[in-house]
């Protein structure tokens, strides 16, 4: 809650609002869901300033936003899900015009939302790379055509952590 008292020639305002901006409404404590000992799961932790001058003073809490169960739901997904849909997202970008206007705003933005893409599509592209290689080179072995390709498509995802839940 901020509080301001009278300068010279305005009005008095005893109780000024808490504004929260609009992008971050939805999560005032009082419309979250609340974790088991009743506490807000993202609005957790707070710190008071007061601030105060010549004939002023201004109460601002600070709510910091923690999101680590968000966070984790998200590390606990799949790899091949996050790939899938880091492609659906980019080519939804791509056909909206979104990252063509963050170029245009300057080239390092562009770059920042590409980056994800093709470091991504590099790392697959070596792993299908080592993967071809390695079923090759058992191929020429003498192995059998099964084998060779589970050790190939082994060889390939191998660069992918498992899934961890």
């Amino acid at each position: 809650m901020c509080r301001a008292t009278t300068r010279a020639g305005c009005p008095n305002i005893t109780d000024v609002p808490a504004r929260i901006p609009p992008h971050l409404r939805a999560l005032r404590p009082d419309r979250q869901s609340r974790g088991a000992a009743g506490q807000s799961q993202h609005l957790n932790t707070t710190l008071d300033v007061t601030t105060n001058g010549d004939g002023w003073q201004v109460d601002t809490r600070y709510r910091f936003l923690r999101w680590e169960d968000i966070i984790r739901k998200d590390f606990a997904r799949p790899p091949w899900w996050k790939i899938i849909h880091m492609y659906r997202t980019i080519g939804t970008a791509l056909l909206n015009g979104v990252v063509w206007r963050f170029h245009k705003a300057h080239w390092r933005f562009g770059l920042f939302v590409l980056y994800p893409l093709v470091l991504t599509t590099f790392w697959l592209m070596l792993g299908a790379l080592f993967g071809t290689l390695c079923m090759a080179l058992v191929s020429q072995l003498g192995a059998p055509e099964l084998v060779a390709r589970a050790v190939g498509l082994i060889t390939a995802l191998g660069g992918f952590p498992p899934c961890s839940g």
